[in-house]
């Protein structure tokens, strides 16, 4: 390819990714309404939604970079996935397209790369089971609302666990490749050149999502919503002050900590949170912290119970809960603990051993291991400590 050619293409695509990043996103109600006339034939809206879903593809084309595909090429793989997934879309499933949208998406790119890198490696066996698991794996992502586990798709069809299992590790790419724009005496990578709107797409897409699937929870009103991602810092990761926040709302700081309480139980139980997770962990870090923290106190007020109802000691639950994080869904060291309570950094450690070896020698263990699977090493690592001792 000559110069010319060459510094013509760089020039047409800078382009074309300015003129996505200027591109409209759909509300929810937008995005619905457009979705059905694109369904019954209606050609301007099928470019509308398709258009609206441009910087999306680019999104996640940014994560499959430099593993031996175009950047162009895995756009233009994206762009014809957003067609194929607006023809299988199903509206009435309560989904949000861009969330059917990705899992195409990144479907298509692996599948990009792995014809590009090791096609060669993946036998005839694996490849014609692909599209049967990739099927149920979309239309179980449509009913259950995240993306479904190696055993639900065995169980839609009828494969063997080990054999869907074998065909996504079979079919995950390995070769990685750096992509260089090469621009004068310097070198840079194409995704630099993308426009900055486009480039915070995670802030000016999925935490637009995130807002539309958080509006849609029952029993959180606009206002409390409001207060809870301000408090958190939603918007920029920077939280405001319960003063600062009781004084924009009008409201006493009592109440902006009770709202702020409420509103993240309720995220944290409701049927969106895989969704919600889902985005949050792409895009908003602080809500994501927020609602783990949330759904660690969840599961440690189970795990409470079960401590009291086989370790008779108040204070050695107490001690073993904060270590654990299990009171406020953060892991305090031992020294924290001991400032804390009335016990030394040693009889801390010595509390939390008896505890772990309580619990190991529990019949129904499981269930603690259940609602903490990190238990099972630290009590492997207590046994060990133990016989050590002995031994000694």
């Amino acid at each position: 390819m000559s110069t010319e050619t060459s510094e013509y293409t760089i020039n047409c695509f800078k382009r074309y990714l300015n003129e996505v990043g200027k591109i409209k996103v759909l509300s929810k109600e937008e995005e619905l309404d457009t979705i059905v006339k694109a369904q019954a034939g209606d050609m301007a809206a099928k470019k509308k939604i398709i258009e609206s879903n441009l910087r999306l593809v680019i999104f996640i084309a940014k994560r499959y970079r430099d593993r031996g595909v175009s950047f162009e090429d895995l756009i233009s793989e994206g762009n014809l996935a957003l067609l194929k997934a607006l023809k299988k879309f199903e509206p009435n499933k309560g989904v949000k397209f861009s969330t059917y949208a990705v899992l195409w998406l990144k479907q298509a790119m692996n599948m990009a790369i792995t014809k590009q890198n090791n096609i060669a490696h993946v036998s005839s066996r694996i490849l014609n089971m692909l599209p049967k698991v990739l099927t149920a794996q979309q239309k179980l992502m449509q009913t259950l609302r995240r993306n479904p586990t190696p055993e639900e798709i065995a169980k839609e069809t009828n494969l063997p666990i080990q054999e869907v299992r074998e065909v996504f590790v079979s079919t995950q790419d390995s070769v990685s490749l750096n992509y260089q724009l090469v621009e004068g005496d310097s070198e840079t990578e194409l995704i630099d050149t993308i426009p900055s709107k486009t480039e915070n797409f995670n802030k000016s897409f999925f935490d637009q999502e995130i807002r539309e699937i958080l509006k849609s929870i029952p029993g959180i009103s606009e206002r409390d919503l409001d207060i809870f991602l301000k408090r958190i810092g939603f918007e920029d990761g920077v939280s405001i002050s319960l003063e600062r926040c009781a004084e924009l709302f009008k409201i006493s700081h009592e109440r902006v900590r009770q709202i702020e309480k409420l509103v993240s139980f309720k995220i944290s139980k409701s049927a969106e949170i895989f969704e919600i997770l889902d985005y949050a962990k792409d895009s908003n870090i602080v809500l994501l912290k927020k609602i783990s923290s949330q759904r660690r106190m969840m599961a440690g007020s189970r795990m409470l119970k079960l401590l009291k109802s086989l370790i008779h000691n108040t204070s050695y639950v107490s001690v073993f809960s904060l270590r654990m994080g299990y009171l406020d869904g953060i892991n305090h060291s031992a020294s924290e603990v001991a400032k804390r309570t009335l016990f030394s950094v040693q009889e801390v450690d010595e509390i939390c051993e008896k505890v772990l070896s309580s619990i190991s020698a529990y019949k129904n263990r499981q269930s603690f291991l259940r609602l903490d699977p990190k238990l099972i090493d630290l009590i492997e690592e207590n046994s060990s400590y133990q016989k050590r001792i002995k031994s000694n």
